[in-house]
């Protein structure tokens, strides 16, 4: 089984093997355009309107926040990874350990092949990770959890 733990800047793909409690990092990623604030992406407000109804003006905004679409981008990025990986038989159980907006930028960019893998989705923020061994040790204790405790965190 693998093990996808993500958040919009930074992810790695652990391998589980439940039968020796043994966890492997296979491959980090890091996005640092996921850390960026909006005003890094552009040199200018953004432009101004006039309502045809009334006097003022109010600026325009797109609809989707770049935070969003760089979480988009990057989650996209991983699931080709993936795909590619899963074509070469690397898992066949994939594990999705991500915060909640991350984690529905990645139900959205896997592909329904990959989605049939995902066997659990695990609502956790380790966006404040300090050092390998502390997530492996984060990600052994959730995975170790009886089935019926990570089931009440699966979405």
């Amino acid at each position: 089984m693998w093990i996808l733990v993500a958040e919009n800047s930074h992810a790695r793909i652990y391998s589980f093997a439940r039968r020796t409690k043994a966890l492997q990092l296979v491959r980090e990623f890091s996005y640092p355009r996921g850390r960026a604030k909006p005003r890094e992406f552009y040199a200018d407000r953004p432009g101004r309107s006039v309502d045809s109804d009334h006097p003022g003006r109010h600026s325009m905004s797109s609809r989707v926040e770049l935070r969003d679409q760089e979480a988009a981008k990057f989650a996209r990025e991983l699931s080709r990874y993936l795909h590619k990986e899963r074509s070469l038989n690397s898992f066949y159980r994939l594990t999705l350990i991500a915060p909640p907006q991350f984690l529905g930028a990645l139900r959205a960019a896997l592909t329904p092949s990959l989605q049939s893998t995902v066997s659990h989705e695990i609502v956790k923020n380790f966006a404040s990770w300090v050092s390998d061994a502390e997530m492996q040790a984060r990600v052994q204790e959730l995975m170790n959890e009886p089935e019926t405790a990570v089931s009440e965190l699966i979405v």
